[in-house]
């Protein structure tokens, strides 16, 4: 009796390993469409945009332009992309949003000023 349990265990987990290794359809990739990637990257507009209003607020109560995400209050991280501060003083920031959309070794780079225009620096689709 022993015997046939154990018999039928090992069928259930050579039967389960065969399913996973070659009946279970794999995840499909996700194709990135223009459409997908403008998508990503509004991620990274959004994150500075709100970044530069948070800057400015900043700047009118303190008279200086915050140097740590942390004193602005908002998130450092999206989805896809991380928000840093490279500059700050009391008449020029420097932001950046940088993020992997398209999994590969290239990172997309935005960044933002005090003029509060987003501009992509890398754009990681082109690389």
């Amino acid at each position: 009796m022993a015997k046939k349990i154990i018999l039928i265990i090992i069928i259930i987990v050579v039967a389960s390993m065969v399913y996973y290794k070659f009946v279970k359809p794999s995840k499909p990739e996700v194709e990135l469409t223009r459409d997908l990637i403008y998508k990503r990257q509004s991620e990274a507009r959004d994150m500075l945009r709100i970044a530069f209003q948070k800057q400015e607020s900043y700047r009118a109560k303190h008279g200086t332009y915050a140097r740590k995400i942390k004193e602005l209050g908002i998130r450092e991280r999206g989805h896809f992309y991380e928000l840093r501060v490279l500059k700050a003083t009391k008449i020029h920031f420097e932001m950046r949003a940088e993020g992997n959309i398209d999994d590969d070794d290239t990172y997309d780079v935005w960044m933002i000023n005090e003029s509060g225009q987003p501009k992509n620096l890398v754009n990681d689709i082109d690389q």
